[in-house]
Protein backbone atom coordinates (compact mmCIF):
# COMPACT_ATOMS: atom_id res chain seq x y z
CA UNK A 1 0.00 0.00 0.00
CA UNK A 2 1.33 3.42 -0.96
CA UNK A 3 1.90 5.57 2.10
CA UNK A 4 0.09 8.93 2.07
CA UNK A 5 2.18 12.06 1.88
CA UNK A 6 2.65 13.56 5.35
CA UNK A 7 2.84 17.27 6.08
CA UNK A 8 3.56 18.41 9.64
CA UNK A 9 1.88 21.64 10.67
CA UNK A 10 2.55 23.59 13.86
CA UNK A 11 -0.37 26.03 14.00
CA UNK A 12 0.09 29.64 15.07
CA UNK A 13 -3.00 30.20 17.15
CA UNK A 14 -4.36 33.65 17.93
CA UNK A 15 -7.44 34.97 19.68
CA UNK A 16 -10.36 34.24 17.34
CA UNK A 17 -14.07 33.77 17.84
CA UNK A 18 -16.36 31.20 16.20
CA UNK A 19 -17.81 33.91 13.95
CA UNK A 20 -14.35 34.47 12.43
CA UNK A 21 -14.71 31.15 10.63
CA UNK A 22 -16.99 30.41 7.70
CA UNK A 23 -19.65 28.74 9.84
CA UNK A 24 -23.41 28.83 9.22
CA UNK A 25 -25.33 31.30 11.40
CA UNK A 26 -27.69 28.60 12.66
CA UNK A 27 -24.73 26.52 13.78
CA UNK A 28 -23.23 29.56 15.51
CA UNK A 29 -26.52 29.92 17.38
CA UNK A 30 -26.27 26.33 18.62
CA UNK A 31 -22.67 26.91 19.71
CA UNK A 32 -23.69 30.03 21.61
CA UNK A 33 -26.54 28.17 23.32
CA UNK A 34 -23.96 25.79 24.81
CA UNK A 35 -22.10 28.73 26.34
CA UNK A 36 -19.03 28.43 24.10
CA UNK A 37 -17.64 31.94 23.66
CA UNK A 38 -14.47 31.25 21.67
CA UNK A 39 -12.78 28.17 20.18
CA UNK A 40 -10.14 26.23 22.05
CA UNK A 41 -6.66 25.84 20.59
CA UNK A 42 -7.35 22.54 18.86
CA UNK A 43 -10.65 23.84 17.47
CA UNK A 44 -9.07 26.98 16.08
CA UNK A 45 -6.32 24.88 14.49
CA UNK A 46 -8.58 22.28 12.86
CA UNK A 47 -11.60 24.32 11.70
CA UNK A 48 -10.15 25.80 8.50
CA UNK A 49 -8.39 22.58 7.49
CA UNK A 50 -11.48 20.46 8.10
CA UNK A 51 -13.67 22.88 6.13
CA UNK A 52 -11.26 22.42 3.20
CA UNK A 53 -11.72 18.61 3.31
CA UNK A 54 -8.12 17.99 4.37
CA UNK A 55 -7.10 14.65 5.86
CA UNK A 56 -6.04 15.42 9.43
CA UNK A 57 -4.22 13.54 12.17
CA UNK A 58 -4.31 15.67 15.33
CA UNK A 59 -2.81 15.13 18.74
CA UNK A 60 -4.42 17.15 21.51
CA UNK A 61 -4.72 16.55 25.22
CA UNK A 62 -7.79 15.10 26.88
CA UNK A 63 -10.43 17.78 27.45
CA UNK A 64 -9.04 20.19 24.86
CA UNK A 65 -12.20 20.27 22.74
CA UNK A 66 -11.27 17.71 20.06
CA UNK A 67 -14.87 16.57 19.61
CA UNK A 68 -16.12 20.05 18.75
CA UNK A 69 -13.07 20.59 16.54
CA UNK A 70 -14.23 18.03 13.99
CA UNK A 71 -18.01 18.06 14.58
CA UNK A 72 -18.59 21.75 13.90
CA UNK A 73 -16.94 21.78 10.41
CA UNK A 74 -18.61 18.50 9.42
CA UNK A 75 -22.06 19.71 10.48
CA UNK A 76 -21.48 22.99 8.62
CA UNK A 77 -20.63 21.12 5.41
CA UNK A 78 -23.71 18.92 5.77
CA UNK A 79 -25.90 22.06 5.71
CA UNK A 80 -24.76 23.01 2.23
CA UNK A 81 -25.00 19.58 0.64
CA UNK A 82 -26.18 16.13 1.64
CA UNK A 83 -23.31 14.21 3.25
CA UNK A 84 -22.94 11.05 5.27
CA UNK A 85 -20.44 11.16 8.13
CA UNK A 86 -19.26 8.10 10.05
CA UNK A 87 -18.02 8.90 13.55
CA UNK A 88 -16.20 6.41 15.77
CA UNK A 89 -15.61 6.93 19.45
CA UNK A 90 -15.04 4.77 22.54
CA UNK A 91 -18.56 5.42 23.81
CA UNK A 92 -20.61 8.25 22.34
CA UNK A 93 -20.28 11.68 20.79
CA UNK A 94 -24.02 11.84 20.27
CA UNK A 95 -24.73 14.31 23.09
CA UNK A 96 -22.75 17.17 21.52
CA UNK A 97 -23.95 16.28 18.03
CA UNK A 98 -27.61 16.52 19.05
CA UNK A 99 -27.02 19.96 20.56
CA UNK A 100 -25.41 21.19 17.35
CA UNK A 101 -28.31 19.82 15.29
CA UNK A 102 -31.09 21.43 17.36
CA UNK A 103 -31.53 24.44 15.01
CA UNK A 104 -31.05 22.16 11.98
CA UNK A 105 -34.08 19.81 11.96
CA UNK A 106 -33.44 18.74 8.35
CA UNK A 107 -30.23 16.94 9.43
CA UNK A 108 -30.50 13.59 11.21
CA UNK A 109 -28.14 11.53 13.32
CA UNK A 110 -28.20 7.82 14.06
CA UNK A 111 -26.47 6.55 17.20
CA UNK A 112 -25.76 2.87 16.57
CA UNK A 113 -23.90 2.60 19.87
CA UNK A 114 -27.24 2.73 21.72
CA UNK A 115 -29.02 0.16 19.53
CA UNK A 116 -29.26 -3.53 20.35
CA UNK A 117 -29.01 -6.41 17.90
CA UNK A 118 -32.78 -6.86 18.16
CA UNK A 119 -33.52 -3.44 16.64
CA UNK A 120 -32.94 -4.64 13.08
CA UNK A 121 -35.75 -2.51 11.65
CA UNK A 122 -33.69 0.60 12.37
CA UNK A 123 -30.61 -0.91 10.79
CA UNK A 124 -32.49 -2.04 7.70
CA UNK A 125 -34.49 1.12 7.00
CA UNK A 126 -33.09 4.18 8.76
CA UNK A 127 -30.90 6.76 7.04
CA UNK A 128 -29.00 9.67 8.53
CA UNK A 129 -26.45 12.37 7.78
CA UNK A 130 -24.38 11.40 10.81
CA UNK A 131 -23.76 7.88 12.09
CA UNK A 132 -22.14 7.46 15.51
CA UNK A 133 -20.89 3.95 16.14
CA UNK A 134 -18.26 1.57 17.40
CA UNK A 135 -16.44 -0.71 14.92
CA UNK A 136 -18.23 -3.86 16.06
CA UNK A 137 -21.66 -2.27 15.79
CA UNK A 138 -21.11 -0.87 12.28
CA UNK A 139 -20.06 -4.32 11.04
CA UNK A 140 -23.31 -5.77 12.39
CA UNK A 141 -25.20 -3.19 10.34
CA UNK A 142 -23.09 -3.94 7.26
CA UNK A 143 -24.02 -7.61 7.56
CA UNK A 144 -27.62 -6.51 6.92
CA UNK A 145 -27.00 -3.53 4.59
CA UNK A 146 -23.84 -4.12 2.57
CA UNK A 147 -23.87 -0.64 1.03
CA UNK A 148 -24.52 1.21 4.29
CA UNK A 149 -21.12 2.99 4.11
CA UNK A 150 -20.99 3.47 0.35
CA UNK A 151 -21.82 7.20 0.52
CA UNK A 152 -19.60 8.17 3.45
CA UNK A 153 -17.95 11.56 2.83
CA UNK A 154 -16.31 12.04 6.24
CA UNK A 155 -14.74 9.41 8.50
CA UNK A 156 -13.73 10.40 12.05
CA UNK A 157 -11.75 8.15 14.39
CA UNK A 158 -11.81 9.84 17.80
CA UNK A 159 -9.42 8.50 20.48
CA UNK A 160 -7.98 6.64 17.50
CA UNK A 161 -5.12 5.03 19.43
CA UNK A 162 -7.65 3.08 21.53
CA UNK A 163 -9.31 1.42 18.55
CA UNK A 164 -6.42 -0.98 17.92
CA UNK A 165 -5.21 -1.26 21.52
CA UNK A 166 -8.73 -2.35 22.50
CA UNK A 167 -8.61 -5.17 19.97
CA UNK A 168 -10.50 -3.66 17.02
CA UNK A 169 -7.79 -4.41 14.44
CA UNK A 170 -9.81 -7.03 12.53
CA UNK A 171 -12.97 -4.91 12.62
CA UNK A 172 -11.17 -1.85 11.25
CA UNK A 173 -9.63 -3.84 8.40
CA UNK A 174 -13.04 -5.28 7.52
CA UNK A 175 -14.64 -1.82 7.61
CA UNK A 176 -12.13 -0.40 5.14
CA UNK A 177 -13.47 -2.73 2.42
CA UNK A 178 -16.92 -1.11 2.67
CA UNK A 179 -15.80 2.52 2.38
CA UNK A 180 -15.78 4.48 -0.90
CA UNK A 181 -12.53 5.32 -2.68
CA UNK A 182 -12.60 8.98 -1.68
CA UNK A 183 -13.56 10.55 1.66
CA UNK A 184 -12.15 12.92 4.26
CA UNK A 185 -10.52 11.20 7.24
CA UNK A 186 -9.85 12.81 10.63
CA UNK A 187 -7.92 10.98 13.36
CA UNK A 188 -7.68 12.53 16.83
CA UNK A 189 -6.04 11.30 20.00
CA UNK A 190 -4.35 12.44 23.18
CA UNK A 191 -1.22 10.53 22.15
CA UNK A 192 0.48 9.70 18.84
CA UNK A 193 1.31 5.99 18.89
CA UNK A 194 2.21 3.23 16.46
CA UNK A 195 -1.49 2.33 16.42
CA UNK A 196 -2.27 5.83 15.12
CA UNK A 197 0.26 5.37 12.32
CA UNK A 198 -1.29 2.01 11.43
CA UNK A 199 -4.77 3.56 11.19
CA UNK A 200 -3.41 6.42 9.10
CA UNK A 201 -1.91 3.96 6.62
CA UNK A 202 -5.14 1.94 6.54
CA UNK A 203 -7.74 4.69 6.14
CA UNK A 204 -6.08 7.79 4.73
CA UNK A 205 -5.61 8.34 1.01
CA UNK A 206 -3.79 11.36 -0.34
CA UNK A 207 -1.91 14.04 1.63
CA UNK A 208 -2.22 14.01 5.42
CA UNK A 209 -1.75 16.99 7.73
CA UNK A 210 -0.41 16.12 11.17
CA UNK A 211 -1.14 18.83 13.74
CA UNK A 212 1.33 19.33 16.56
CA UNK A 213 -0.27 21.82 18.90
CA UNK A 214 1.77 24.09 21.13
CA UNK A 215 0.47 22.60 24.36
CA UNK A 216 1.35 20.00 26.95
CA UNK A 217 -0.58 16.86 27.74
CA UNK A 218 -2.22 18.69 30.66
CA UNK A 219 -3.51 22.26 31.14
CA UNK A 220 -1.27 24.85 32.77
CA UNK A 221 -1.14 25.54 36.50
CA UNK A 222 -3.52 28.48 36.11
CA UNK A 223 -6.22 26.04 34.96
CA UNK A 224 -5.35 22.73 36.64
CA UNK A 225 -4.05 22.53 40.21
CA UNK A 226 -2.32 19.24 41.07
CA UNK A 227 -1.60 17.99 44.59
CA UNK A 228 -0.10 14.84 46.06
CA UNK A 229 -0.84 13.48 49.55
CA UNK A 230 1.52 11.01 51.23
CA UNK A 231 -0.10 8.40 53.49
CA UNK A 232 1.24 5.26 55.14
CA UNK A 233 -1.61 2.81 54.55
CA UNK A 234 -5.24 2.36 53.54
CA UNK A 235 -6.54 3.49 56.93
CA UNK A 236 -4.89 6.88 56.51
CA UNK A 237 -5.82 7.03 52.83
CA UNK A 238 -9.53 6.52 53.46
CA UNK A 239 -9.55 8.64 56.64
CA UNK A 240 -8.18 11.65 54.75
CA UNK A 241 -10.60 11.10 51.86
CA UNK A 242 -13.64 10.81 54.16
CA UNK A 243 -12.54 13.84 56.22
CA UNK A 244 -12.26 16.00 53.11
CA UNK A 245 -15.75 15.06 51.94
CA UNK A 246 -17.44 15.25 55.35
CA UNK A 247 -15.87 18.62 56.16
CA UNK A 248 -16.75 19.87 52.66
CA UNK A 249 -13.16 20.46 51.68
CA UNK A 250 -13.92 18.59 48.46
CA UNK A 251 -17.05 20.02 46.87
CA UNK A 252 -18.64 19.69 43.46
CA UNK A 253 -18.54 16.86 40.95
CA UNK A 254 -15.69 14.46 41.66
CA UNK A 255 -14.25 11.33 40.04
CA UNK A 256 -12.29 8.97 42.30
CA UNK A 257 -9.95 6.63 40.43
CA UNK A 258 -8.80 3.28 41.83
CA UNK A 259 -6.70 0.53 40.27
CA UNK A 260 -9.07 -2.44 40.18
CA UNK A 261 -12.73 -3.40 40.23
CA UNK A 262 -12.89 -4.66 43.83
CA UNK A 263 -11.47 -1.33 45.01
CA UNK A 264 -14.41 0.40 43.30
CA UNK A 265 -16.90 -1.48 45.44
CA UNK A 266 -14.79 -1.23 48.58
CA UNK A 267 -14.50 2.54 48.24
CA UNK A 268 -18.21 2.85 47.55
CA UNK A 269 -19.03 0.84 50.69
CA UNK A 270 -16.72 3.01 52.80
CA UNK A 271 -18.23 6.24 51.50
CA UNK A 272 -21.76 4.89 51.93
CA UNK A 273 -21.01 4.10 55.58
CA UNK A 274 -20.30 7.79 56.06
CA UNK A 275 -23.45 8.90 54.27
CA UNK A 276 -21.75 9.77 50.97
CA UNK A 277 -23.63 8.70 47.85
CA UNK A 278 -21.63 7.60 44.81
CA UNK A 279 -21.80 5.67 41.56
CA UNK A 280 -19.44 2.98 40.26
CA UNK A 281 -17.88 2.54 36.81
CA UNK A 282 -15.64 -0.34 35.78
CA UNK A 283 -14.94 -2.54 32.78
CA UNK A 284 -16.86 -5.54 34.16
CA UNK A 285 -20.16 -3.64 34.09
CA UNK A 286 -22.45 -4.03 31.05
CA UNK A 287 -22.62 -1.04 28.72
CA UNK A 288 -26.20 -0.21 29.75
CA UNK A 289 -25.17 -0.01 33.40
CA UNK A 290 -22.29 2.32 32.58
CA UNK A 291 -24.54 4.60 30.53
CA UNK A 292 -27.05 4.64 33.39
CA UNK A 293 -24.38 5.68 35.92
CA UNK A 294 -23.00 8.38 33.61
CA UNK A 295 -26.46 9.83 33.00
CA UNK A 296 -27.24 9.86 36.74
CA UNK A 297 -23.94 11.58 37.46
CA UNK A 298 -24.40 14.17 34.73
CA UNK A 299 -27.98 14.83 35.85
CA UNK A 300 -26.96 15.43 39.47
CA UNK A 301 -28.26 12.26 41.15
CA UNK A 302 -24.88 12.08 42.91
CA UNK A 303 -21.63 14.05 42.74
CA UNK A 304 -19.11 11.22 43.19
CA UNK A 305 -18.16 8.52 40.69
CA UNK A 306 -15.68 5.79 41.62
CA UNK A 307 -13.96 4.47 38.51
CA UNK A 308 -11.27 2.02 37.52
CA UNK A 309 -9.16 2.23 34.38
CA UNK A 310 -10.15 -0.22 31.67
CA UNK A 311 -6.74 -1.89 31.51
CA UNK A 312 -6.08 -2.03 35.25
CA UNK A 313 -9.54 -3.32 36.06
CA UNK A 314 -9.09 -6.30 33.79
CA UNK A 315 -6.08 -7.89 35.41
CA UNK A 316 -8.29 -10.19 37.48
CA UNK A 317 -10.90 -10.74 34.77
CA UNK A 318 -9.10 -11.07 31.42
CA UNK A 319 -11.92 -13.07 29.85
CA UNK A 320 -14.49 -10.34 30.49
CA UNK A 321 -12.79 -7.49 28.74
CA UNK A 322 -15.20 -5.02 27.21
CA UNK A 323 -13.70 -3.11 24.30
CA UNK A 324 -15.94 -0.11 24.94
CA UNK A 325 -15.37 0.20 28.68
CA UNK A 326 -12.68 2.88 28.93
CA UNK A 327 -13.33 5.09 31.94
CA UNK A 328 -10.43 7.50 32.05
CA UNK A 329 -10.91 8.17 28.33
CA UNK A 330 -13.81 8.39 25.91
CA UNK A 331 -16.61 9.04 28.41
CA UNK A 332 -18.45 12.36 28.56
CA UNK A 333 -18.57 13.41 32.22
CA UNK A 334 -20.04 16.87 32.62
CA UNK A 335 -18.51 19.67 34.71
CA UNK A 336 -16.03 17.58 36.70
CA UNK A 337 -14.37 19.87 39.25
CA UNK A 338 -12.08 17.37 40.99
CA UNK A 339 -10.19 14.19 40.18
CA UNK A 340 -8.95 12.09 43.10
CA UNK A 341 -6.39 9.35 42.45
CA UNK A 342 -7.12 7.26 45.52
CA UNK A 343 -4.71 4.66 44.12
CA UNK A 344 -1.79 6.28 42.36
CA UNK A 345 -1.78 5.42 38.63
CA UNK A 346 0.87 2.98 37.45
CA UNK A 347 2.02 5.01 34.43
CA UNK A 348 2.30 8.59 33.24
CA UNK A 349 -0.24 7.97 30.47
CA UNK A 350 -2.78 6.73 33.02
CA UNK A 351 -2.12 9.77 35.20
CA UNK A 352 -2.62 12.16 32.28
CA UNK A 353 -5.84 10.52 31.11
CA UNK A 354 -7.28 10.35 34.62
CA UNK A 355 -6.44 13.94 35.52
CA UNK A 356 -7.63 15.01 32.08
CA UNK A 357 -11.23 14.35 33.13
CA UNK A 358 -11.20 17.74 34.89
CA UNK A 359 -10.11 21.22 33.70
CA UNK A 360 -11.63 20.47 30.30
CA UNK A 361 -11.98 23.16 27.67
CA UNK A 362 -11.50 26.43 29.53
CA UNK A 363 -12.86 25.21 32.88
CA UNK A 364 -10.66 25.00 35.96
CA UNK A 365 -10.09 21.85 37.99
CA UNK A 366 -8.16 20.23 40.81
CA UNK A 367 -6.38 16.87 40.99
CA UNK A 368 -5.45 15.20 44.28
CA UNK A 369 -3.35 12.02 44.23
CA UNK A 370 -2.75 9.75 47.23
CA UNK A 371 0.57 7.94 47.47
CA UNK A 372 1.81 5.27 49.89
CA UNK A 373 5.50 4.31 50.23
CA UNK A 374 4.84 1.33 47.93
CA UNK A 375 3.45 3.67 45.25
CA UNK A 376 6.30 6.17 45.54
CA UNK A 377 8.22 4.86 42.47
CA UNK A 378 5.15 5.56 40.31
CA UNK A 379 4.92 9.09 41.70
CA UNK A 380 8.61 9.77 41.07
CA UNK A 381 8.31 8.63 37.46
CA UNK A 382 5.17 10.68 36.81
CA UNK A 383 6.60 13.78 38.49
CA UNK A 384 9.81 13.63 36.49
CA UNK A 385 8.01 13.30 33.15
CA UNK A 386 5.25 15.83 33.88
CA UNK A 387 7.63 18.41 35.37
CA UNK A 388 9.96 18.07 32.38
CA UNK A 389 7.08 18.55 29.98
CA UNK A 390 5.63 21.55 31.83
CA UNK A 391 9.02 23.11 32.57
CA UNK A 392 8.30 23.45 36.28
CA UNK A 393 7.13 21.53 39.34
CA UNK A 394 3.37 21.14 39.01
CA UNK A 395 2.45 18.25 41.36
CA UNK A 396 2.69 19.99 44.72
CA UNK A 397 3.12 18.04 48.01
CA UNK A 398 0.10 18.49 50.24
CA UNK A 399 0.76 17.76 53.90
CA UNK A 400 -1.86 16.41 56.27
CA UNK A 401 -1.30 16.41 60.02
CA UNK A 402 -2.75 12.94 60.42
CA UNK A 403 -2.60 13.03 64.24
CA UNK A 404 -5.37 15.64 64.16
CA UNK A 405 -7.56 13.22 62.21
CA UNK A 406 -7.53 10.50 64.90
CA UNK A 407 -11.33 10.51 65.18
CA UNK A 408 -11.70 9.89 61.46
CA UNK A 409 -8.96 7.24 61.46
CA UNK A 410 -10.68 5.27 64.24
CA UNK A 411 -14.03 5.35 62.44
CA UNK A 412 -12.50 4.37 59.11
CA UNK A 413 -10.60 1.54 60.79
CA UNK A 414 -13.88 0.05 62.03
CA UNK A 415 -15.50 0.42 58.61
CA UNK A 416 -12.57 -1.25 56.82
CA UNK A 417 -12.65 -4.16 59.28
CA UNK A 418 -16.21 -4.90 58.13
CA UNK A 419 -15.38 -4.60 54.43
CA UNK A 420 -14.14 -8.12 53.68
CA UNK A 421 -14.11 -10.09 50.44
CA UNK A 422 -17.55 -11.59 51.06
CA UNK A 423 -19.09 -8.14 51.51
CA UNK A 424 -17.44 -6.86 48.32
CA UNK A 425 -18.70 -9.94 46.47
CA UNK A 426 -22.22 -9.24 47.74
CA UNK A 427 -21.97 -5.63 46.53
CA UNK A 428 -20.94 -6.82 43.07
CA UNK A 429 -23.87 -9.25 43.03
CA UNK A 430 -26.19 -6.34 43.83
CA UNK A 431 -24.93 -4.57 40.72
CA UNK A 432 -25.85 -7.58 38.58
CA UNK A 433 -29.36 -7.65 40.06
CA UNK A 434 -29.78 -3.93 39.42
CA UNK A 435 -28.79 -4.49 35.80
CA UNK A 436 -31.48 -7.17 35.52
CA UNK A 437 -34.03 -4.74 36.94
CA UNK A 438 -33.05 -2.14 34.32
CA UNK A 439 -33.05 -4.60 31.43
CA UNK A 440 -35.60 -3.66 28.77
CA UNK A 441 -35.84 -7.30 27.72
CA UNK A 442 -37.09 -8.35 31.17
CA UNK A 443 -39.74 -5.65 31.57
CA UNK A 444 -42.43 -7.79 29.94
CA UNK A 445 -41.47 -10.72 32.19
CA UNK A 446 -41.78 -8.57 35.31
CA UNK A 447 -45.10 -7.19 34.05
CA UNK A 448 -46.48 -10.73 33.83
CA UNK A 449 -44.82 -11.83 37.07
CA UNK A 450 -45.19 -8.98 39.59
CA UNK A 451 -44.22 -11.23 42.50
CA UNK A 452 -40.84 -11.89 40.89
CA UNK A 453 -40.33 -8.16 40.48
CA UNK A 454 -41.11 -7.54 44.16
CA UNK A 455 -38.66 -10.25 45.21
CA UNK A 456 -35.98 -8.81 42.94
CA UNK A 457 -36.55 -5.28 44.25
CA UNK A 458 -36.29 -6.55 47.82
CA UNK A 459 -33.00 -8.29 47.09
CA UNK A 460 -31.47 -5.25 45.36
CA UNK A 461 -31.34 -3.03 48.41
CA UNK A 462 -27.88 -1.44 48.74
CA UNK A 463 -25.26 -3.46 50.59
CA UNK A 464 -24.33 -1.85 53.90
CA UNK A 465 -21.56 -2.60 56.37
CA UNK A 466 -22.44 -3.91 59.83
CA UNK A 467 -20.75 -1.10 61.75
CA UNK A 468 -21.22 -0.61 65.49
CA UNK A 469 -23.44 2.44 65.07
CA UNK A 470 -25.05 4.23 62.15
CA UNK A 471 -24.03 7.47 63.87
CA UNK A 472 -20.55 6.81 62.52
CA UNK A 473 -21.53 8.99 59.56
CA UNK A 474 -22.15 12.02 61.80
CA UNK A 475 -19.39 14.57 62.33
CA UNK A 476 -19.64 16.12 65.82
CA UNK A 477 -18.43 19.66 66.33
CA UNK A 478 -15.26 18.55 68.10
CA UNK A 479 -14.09 16.67 64.98
CA UNK A 480 -14.08 19.92 63.02
CA UNK A 481 -12.45 22.10 65.69
CA UNK A 482 -8.84 21.40 64.69
CA UNK A 483 -9.75 22.64 61.23
CA UNK A 484 -12.06 25.53 62.06
CA UNK A 485 -9.27 27.34 63.88
CA UNK A 486 -7.07 27.30 60.81
CA UNK A 487 -7.34 30.31 58.53
CA UNK A 488 -7.71 27.97 55.56
CA UNK A 489 -10.10 25.50 57.27
CA UNK A 490 -7.72 22.61 56.63
CA UNK A 491 -5.00 20.66 58.43
CA UNK A 492 -2.58 21.14 55.62
CA UNK A 493 0.43 22.98 54.36
CA UNK A 494 1.51 23.02 50.74
CA UNK A 495 5.27 23.08 50.31
CA UNK A 496 5.55 25.60 47.49
CA UNK A 497 8.83 26.81 48.95
CA UNK A 498 11.45 25.50 51.35
CA UNK A 499 9.78 27.60 54.07
CA UNK A 500 6.48 25.68 53.70
CA UNK A 501 4.25 28.64 53.01
CA UNK A 502 0.74 28.03 54.34
CA UNK A 503 -1.82 28.11 51.54
CA UNK A 504 -5.57 28.08 51.19
CA UNK A 505 -7.05 24.60 50.85
CA UNK A 506 -7.41 23.75 47.15
CA UNK A 507 -10.84 22.24 47.77
CA UNK A 508 -12.22 24.97 50.03
CA UNK A 509 -13.85 26.87 47.18
CA UNK A 510 -16.32 25.51 44.69
CA UNK A 511 -14.93 24.77 41.25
Amino acid sequence: MKKPKLDVVTPDVGAKTFSDFDIDERLLKAIGAMGWKWPTQVQESIFSLALEDKNIMARARTGSGKTGAYLIPIVHKAIGYATVSLLFRSLTVNDLLLKLLQPLPFLRSLNLADLTSDERTVWENDTANFVVSTPGKILEVLSVRKHFCADVRHLVLDEADLLLSFGYENEMSALKKHLPDKYQCILTSATITDDMSALKALFMTGPVLTLKLKEGDLPGVDQLTQYQVTCLNDEERYAILVAMFKLRLIVGKTIIFVNDTDRCYKTSLVLRSFGLKSGILNSCMPANSRFHVINQYNNGAFDIVIASDATDALHSFPSKRDKESGVSRGIDFHQVGNVVNLDFPTSTDNYIHRVGRTARGRNKGTALSFCTPEERPYLDTVQEEINTQMGRKVIVPYEIRINELDSFVLRVKEVLSKCGKSVIKAARMQEIKLELMRSAKLQSFFANNPREKILMETSTRPTTLAVHSTAIADVPEYMGKPISGCCCRLLCEAKHTANRVRRKCPFSSRI
